[in-house]
């Protein structure tokens, strides 16, 4: 049975994207939100956080768009591993039958949805041939394990020359090179392919609307600090949200090096997703990951898929997974609320 989560927008809410601030007026409205609905996407480290949420909320969440990363649990809660097997290499003999065997564990002890779920899901897993950081067998070890776990609807695109980047039509810099912002002008619309294959149908995209990108605080919320996150995280919240429509959320997490801290609101406003969820009833959350060089040591700013908050990381109990889960509960408030 799907389920509505609705709060009344009772005052104009106020937001300043990194380096740029204004206002926002939203008018009052009920703002109905299908959590039933949600989907999920990133890149890189972002890709291996999209899959322990998907997982994880897999009772919620309807599918995942994953862009260079690999399979869940790949580094078995240890940053050795994670270095030696899912980033540019990967050993002959790494198996991901241990891997499936801590997600039936986890299962069993309800701290991963069960198997129906997952297997339910629709998933959209993308690699570049000149990718040099997410090397090819990583890759394709995330399509065998989704394939293990029953997924059915899974598209794999794995033969276009993107480096290790979020591919766009035409936004971002080169596309066979990796470099800040790690968004790349490929002449391929990576968020609009995984949204048509995670919701089906859509609207064809419209103009983004620049005030409709929001920066806001998760303090009082998530606790996001404890979970090595930033307390201000990006939302687009589309023209038809504000009045009043049912809208679904797709949650949308960057990769290392590309959080707030390091390009502003890049992955928020040039990643192409905005666009479609201007015509498309949707709301596009953007968690921010924070850098830290000592407890937890993460100097890169990326999402915890080795274990740097603690060994429940790629469950529901998982700091980063559980401030998250905060969020999209508390996203109709956030939309009343005067910052």
């Amino acid at each position: 049975m799907t389920s509505t989560k609705t709060s009344t927008l009772i005052a104009l809410l106020s937001g300043a994207v990194l380096g740029a601030g204004f206002s926002i007026p939203l008018h009052a409205a009920t703002i109905n939100i299908d959590i039933d609905e949600t989907t999920v996407s990133g890149l890189s480290s972002g890709g291996y956080m999209a899959t322990q949420f998907q997982l994880a909320h897999a009772d919620i969440v309807k599918g995942a768009g994953i862009v260079a990363a690999g399979p869940y649990y790949c580094a078995q809660n240890a940053i050795t591993t994670a270095l030696a097997e899912c980033v540019t290499k990967t050993s002959d003999d790494f198996s991901i039958e241990p891997l499936n065997a801590f997600i039936k564990q986890q299962q069993l002890a309800n701290k991963l949805a069960d198997e129906n779920a997952i297997s339910n899901q629709n998933v959209l897993v993308i690699r570049g041939t000149n990718d040099e950081t997410v090397n090819q067998k990583t890759s394709n070890l995330l399509v065998k394990q989704y394939q293990s776990l029953g997924v059915e609807n899974i598209k794999y695109v794995d033969e276009k020359p993107f480096s290790h980047v979020f591919p766009t039509l035409e936004e971002g810099g080169e596309c066979t090179v990796s470099q800040a912002p790690f968004i790349g002008a490929c002449d391929y619309d990576a968020a609009g392919e995984i949204l048509k294959h995670l919701y089906g149908e859509l609207s064809p995209p419209s103009d983004a609307v620049k005030e409709h990108l929001i920066a806001y605080s998760t303090h009082d919320t998530a606790s996001p600090a404890k979970a090595g996150m930033s307390d201000e995280t990006f939302a687009y919240i589309p023209s038809s949200c504000q009045q009043g429509e049912k809208c679904v959320v797709h949650i949308s997490f960057h990769g290392c090096n590309q959080s707030g801290e390091d390009v502003g609101d890049a992955y928020a406003s040039l990643t192409g997703f905005n666009r479609w969820a201007e015509s498309n009833n949707m709301i596009v959350l953007y968690p921010q990951a924070k850098k830290s060089k000592l407890f937890p040591m993460n100097p890169q700013g990326c999402w915890d898929w080795w274990g740097y908050t603690d060994e429940n990381y790629a469950t529901k109990d998982g700091q980063q997974v559980k401030a998250v889960r905060a969020m999209l509960d508390d996203i109709s408030n956030v939309m009343a609320r005067k910052d």
